[in-house]
């Protein structure tokens, strides 16, 4: 409720739902995701409504995936959400792989709408002093969200449908709970909520979510509604087993049920 309250947490926005790198037990499934690239219709009317119906303070706006310079409209996409948030800070999280392969017209816009480039630095062939280099060069502003060393190691946080685990005590342990979606004009609580249909959809899994796991936007929202929703566990928390989390090696997805799932 703290969190809620002072406007500790920020909004992620999927761009893509699929990636390039596939990472083993990636929390926003990316690895067993149809290939899905936002639309600009999509990404306007999501952006619109938050801007008019939603009067919480949050920190940033972050653009996501997957991986987000995959999606062939990325440029028009930055200069929507910027159009709805003049002042908002603004990142947009990469994997760095794609960047060379960006024109001026990217790095331009960046730079005109004050967006920032978060390179996420991941144990794989990727020469990353390169990367750090070619963002000089280009005047973006930029950082690493890690300091010195690559992310080599993941959760493993397997999700299941018996519904057994304690709501609260997942809640409370949770690392992702400042971690809000905006998918389809609703806010969800958490990355594992907003995209578990990816999970149905490959291994015909029955994750579903209730009215109370989401903020719909689509209507004027109250700061209420944002305590409610966001400052107590959403019943989808029961999913989640929070102590039987295991930290492992950070290696290329084989899309297989238990990566995900008990």
């Amino acid at each position: 409720m703290h969190n809620a309250l002072v406007g500790n947490w920020y909004i992620e926005y999927h761009i893509c739902d699929h990636c390039n790198l596939n990472c083993k037990c990636c929390s926003h499934f990316s690895p067993v995701s149809e290939r899905y690239s936002v639309s600009l219709e999509e990404t306007e009317e999501n952006f619109k409504k938050l801007s008019q119906n939603f009067p919480a303070h949050f920190r940033s706006i972050h653009l996501l995936g997957g991986e987000p310079l995959l999606h062939p409209q990325i440029i028009d996409i930055l200069q929507i959400v910027r159009k709805y948030f003049p002042s908002k800070e603004i990142q947009v999280f990469t994997n760095g792989t794609l960047l060379s392969r960006q024109d001026d017209t990217f790095f331009d816009t960046i730079k005109k709408n004050n967006i920032q480039i978060g390179v996420t630095r991941y144990p794989c062939s990727v020469n990353y002093d390169e990367i750090k280099t070619l963002l000089d060069e280009k005047g973006a502003d930029y950082f690493f969200t890690s300091f010195r060393r690559s992310i080599d190691k993941f959760e493993k946080r397997l999700l299941s449908e018996n519904e057994g685990s304690n709501w609260l005590k997942n809640y409370l342990l949770c690392k992702q709970t400042t971690c809000h979606q905006l998918r389809d004009c609703r806010i969800y609580l958490c990355p594992y909520l907003a995209y578990s249909d990816n999970l149905n959809k490959k291994f015909g899994t029955k994750f579903t979510h209730e009215k109370c796991d989401y903020i719909d936007i689509s209507k004027r929202v109250t700061r209420w509604d944002i305590l409610w929703k966001f400052g107590i566990p959403g019943r989808a928390c029961r999913y989640c087993d929070r102590k039987g989390i295991e930290m492992i090696d950070w290696e290329t997805s084989k899309r297989a049920r238990e990566e995900w799932i008990k």
